[in-house]
């Protein structure tokens, strides 16, 4: 990731602007890794102030895949600490960026339930599910979204 990911221009300012990186090598820093439940690399670690992780992920990922996954995780962030609008936006923004990042279909999943979340609306929690279902039928998450039942 060092001479493929990192150098990206678009990588390299969203990271400038939005986070404070870490470097960690695992074998010669036992405490960290340990605390966050990291057992290979490479794994990156989107937490807050407060230490509280928001996102992780493990593996090489190419520059526009880490983009989505950063900005995915600043959506999460905004969900676990109660922006539900905030959260909303930043989900809406990764399917619509990045509608074919293995990302998008979990973006599309917490998009509908931040909706819910915002409004309490049942419909547009199904809705959002559905969406879910027509867009990324063979995804994980709209298989955690099967059940529905079309009216």
């Amino acid at each position: 990731m060092d001479t493929v990911t990192y150098p990206e221009a678009k990588v390299i300012g969203l990271i400038s602007q939005n986070f404070i990186p870490v470097k960690c090598h695992v074998g010669e820093n036992k405490t960290l890794p340990q605390r966050f439940n990291v057992h290979w690399t490479p794994t990156l670690v989107v937490l807050d102030a407060q230490g509280t992780v928001h996102h992780s992920f493990t593996g090489f990922t190419p520059p526009e895949e880490l983009v989505a996954q950063l900005e995915f995780a600043q959506a999460k962030a905004s969900f676990n600490k109660g922006d539900f609008q905030a959260s909303l936006s930043g989900f809406n923004g990764v399917v619509e960026k990045y509608p074919k990042n293995p990302i998008a279909p979990e973006a599309l999943y917490w998009t509908a339930v931040s909706e819910y979340k915002r409004t309490g609306s049942r419909d547009a929690l199904m809705n959002g599910w559905r969406r879910l279902l027509k867009e990324y039928p063979d995804s994980d998450w709209a298989k955690k979204v099967g059940f529905i039942e079309e009216k």
